[in-house]
């Protein structure tokens, strides 16, 4: 039998009303537990779709726990309560590499996942947090996948990630290191940093040192930050024909004990500005800067950090709630079109002069 509407109508489309025909029957109470669905023959007058459609939706209801194929019987309603169906089909589940006693109250994440909750709510979405998750194995995808229909998550783990996408699960990552093969929210770390570098030579900085954490970064596999934070630095250098001095970037361990060192030369060293890419980097040493009798020099640095009176602070942010909304905005647009192409999303960053 031919499709009755697929003229000028995918066959995703038409595959999906197989779909939303199965759940319909079962959120109205059509189809029971253990019941049988009818032939794929009754299926397909039934929609208006030829028996290939029917059965392209059979499979994805397979793939997603919701009917069992019974060899030389036909298709049975695997059994999950009526409940269950309906919260899965409408949960976003936030998973979250810290545990939430380490996550403050002020931190970005937090903010992510409050405009994260906002815009679920605004679009009838049920959302649940599950924090101190480093890897997903296969089993807790599976788990996982029975309760909730989409995870925004800041995993850095691929192997997880593919976990979750085995089971059928949208995905939005809040960073870089997840691939190309889910969406990807995350600020612009690039365009931030030029911004930021190019106000401290607008006041009149030229030597400028850069705390670069590239090779400490590349041991563990998470160089992708810094390497975009420190090509933005040298960008800038370039455009305003700015030389590279000895001290002009300094290679330090993120988790080491020499930045507090290089801390100490570079400040006797009479630079003009310093830039800290990641501002866990600067928090460490503050207490170093404060007590220096040349404490009053520009520092930037890309993210929320300690501020203090007596040191003249910038940062470079963004608006956190926004990428915790456009996270979510981008799981309804999957709901609805599953199959577009994978995009990242750029959120702006600004510079706030905490001094002024």
């Amino acid at each position: 039998m031919d499709d009755k509407i697929s003229r000028g109508i995918s066959s995703a489309t038409l595959t999906n009303s197989v779909v939303e025909f199965i759940k319909s029957q079962i959120v109205e109470g059509h189809l029971k537990s253990g019941e049988f669905l009818v032939s794929e023959r009754k299926l397909s007058q039934l929609i208006g779709v030829s028996r290939v459609t029917v059965r392209r939706g059979l499979e994805l209801l397979i793939n997603d726990k919701i009917i069992i194929k019974k060899y030389n019987q036909g298709y049975i309603y695997s059994g999950d309560s009526l409940d269950l169906l309906l919260k899965k089909q409408k949960a976003v589940l936030f998973l979250h590499q810290q545990e939430e006693k380490n996550l403050p109250f002020d931190n970005s994440m937090s903010s992510i996942w409050e405009g994260a909750r906002l815009e679920a709510k605004e679009n009838d979405l049920i959302t649940m947090v599950k924090f101190g998750i480093n890897k997903v194995s296969p089993k807790l995808a599976k788990d996982l996948s029975r309760i909730s229909c989409a995870i925004v998550t800041d995993l850095i783990d691929r192997e997880s990630i593919q976990n979750l996408i085995n089971e059928k699960l949208i995905v939005v990552h809040l960073d870089n290191y997840a691939g190309s093969f889910v969406d990807n929210v995350l600020q612009d770390d690039f365009g931030g940093m030029i911004e930021g570098v190019e106000y401290l030579i607008k006041n009149k900085c030229k030597n400028i040192s850069f705390f670069s954490t590239l090779n400490s970064f590349k041991e563990v596999g998470l160089e992708l930050n810094s390497e975009v934070r420190l090509a933005a630095f040298k960008t800038v250098l370039d455009r305003y024909d700015l030389p590279i001095l000895e001290t002009t970037i300094s290679e330090v361990n993120a988790d080491g004990n020499d930045i507090e060192d290089f801390v100490n030369r570079i400040l006797q060293a009479s630079v003009d500005a310093l830039v800290f890419p990641h501002n866990y980097l600067f928090d460490r040493v503050a207490h170093l800067i404060e007590n220096n009798t040349n404490c009053d020099i520009p520092i930037l640095v890309l993210g929320n950090s300690q501020v203090s009176p007596n040191l003249n602070l910038i940062n470079i942010i963004w608006n956190t709630k926004s990428m915790g909304r456009e996270a979510v905005k981008r799981i309804m647009y999957r709901l609805t079109y599953p199959t577009m192409d994978t995009i990242k999303i750029l959120i702006s960053c600004r510079v706030k002069n905490n001094s002024s």
